[in-house]
C-alpha cells in the first residue's frame, strides 16, 4: 500500500463536510420526540456514521474507488498497530467513559 499524502487534503473541508451531513438529522431530531435510550435521540444514533461518510466522500473525489478501498482496509488493519498497549485504551475507552458518566450524574443527583 503507497499512501502519498495529498496537498488537497484540508482538516477543514473535512470538518465542514461533517457538518454538513450531520445537519440534516440534527433538524430533524429536533422535531422527532422518539429515543431509543433515555436522552439520546434517534438522530444521534445516525450523527456516528458522518465522520466515516465524509472521509469515504473525500478520499473518492482524490482516488476515486480504489482509494476508497484502501481506506477501509487501513481502518480495519490492527496488525499495523505496532505497540499492543494501545489495545487496553481502544477497548476500555467507551466504557470508562460511560462509567465516569453515571458516576458523576449519581453524585450531582441526576440519578
Amino acid at each position: 500500500m503507497n499512501i502519498i499524502p495529498s496537498q488537497r487534503r484540508s482538516p477543514l473541508k473535512f470538518f465542514l463536510l461533517v457538518f454538513a451531513l450531520s445537519l440534516p438529522f440534527l433538524l430533524v431530531g429536533s422535531f422527532v420526540v422518539y429515543q431509543v435510550v433515555p436522552g439520546v435521540p434517534v438522530t444521534a444514533l445516525l450523527v456516528v456514521f458522518c465522520p466515516a461518510i465524509a472521509a469515504i466522500i473525500l478520499v473518492y473525489r482524490e482516488s476515486k474507488a480504489a482509494g476508497v478501498r484502501d481506506l477501509l482496509k487501513r481502518s480495519l488493519d490492527y496488525e499495523r498497530i505496532e505497540a499492543k498497549i494501545w489495545y487496553a485504551p481502544m477497548v476500555l475507552l467507551m466504557p470508562v467513559v460511560t462509567i465516569s458518566s453515571y458516576g458523576w450524574m449519581r453524585w450531582m443527583g441526576v440519578l
